[in-house]
């Protein structure tokens, strides 16, 4: 009994099911605007079977950024830092916004 209380505790969850999965895709990317209207979640959660849940929360967050590194790849390219202003504020309608999470970011 000593011996079993020093060694660590491991508890077996099974990897979730096709249900679960979609559900979890449901849950873990943006909605609305953030999202396209098109994004396959049943055919997501089928390509994602062997996955733990921490593995498909992982691939949720990646696919959420990419819209974000898109859009600050775009800013890079066409905007010289050295002749801004920092000292205006920035118009916040002119403020680009990120685009929806695509299947491809998937």
């Amino acid at each position: 009994m000593a011996l079993l209380r020093r060694l660590e505790k491991r508890i077996l969850v099974h990897l979730p099911t096709i249900e679960a999965r979609e559900d979890m895709l449901h849950k873990l990317l943006p909605s609305g605007k953030a999202a396209s209207a098109d994004l396959s979640y049943h055919e997501f959660a089928d390509k994602l079977e062997g996955y733990s849940g921490s593995d498909i929360r992982l691939v949720c967050k990646e696919a959420a950024m990419k819209p974000l590194r898109r859009l600050m790849k775009e800013i890079e390219s066409i905007t010289q830092f050295d002749n801004i202003n920092w000292s205006v504020q920035a118009d916040p309608k002119n403020i680009p916004h990120p685009g929806p999470v695509t299947n491809d970011d998937l």
